[in-house]
């Protein structure tokens, strides 16, 4: 490869572009793929909220690898990440996870 290391600088708005783009095409995905999502109270909100949290972080995660600092970015994104889920279950606040028939071409709840 011909590529010069370290890379320049990426122009300011380049995070956030890709951030923004990504977020895009999460809710996308959501959308074509669990199209039950899009039937939620105050999906469009929910949809803008998902799409702040996508692109916050990415930009984040840009702008810590422009320092260097990639890999500490992901190790402390993932350690508040898990201490929130934690107190999240520990509350009952939230969306709770839900036991699944593995067997059904759909996903559907068991009734219990």
């Amino acid at each position: 490869m011909d590529e010069k290391l370290p890379a320049a600088p990426l122009a300011d708005d380049l995070p956030d572009r890709i951030a923004k783009e990504v977020a895009a095409l999460v809710m996308d995905h959501l959308e074509a793929m669990y199209p039950q999502v899009c039937q939620v109270y105050a999906w469009s909100s929910a949809k803008r909220s998902i799409q702040g949290v996508v692109r916050n972080s990415v930009s984040a995660a840009g702008k810590a690898a422009e320092r260097g600092r990639a890999d500490q970015w992901i190790a402390e994104s993932a350690s508040h990440r898990r201490r929130f889920k934690a107190m999240r279950k520990k509350t009952g606040w939230g969306c709770q996870e839900q036991e699944v028939d593995p067997n059904l071409t759909q996903p559907q709840l068991l009734s219990g």
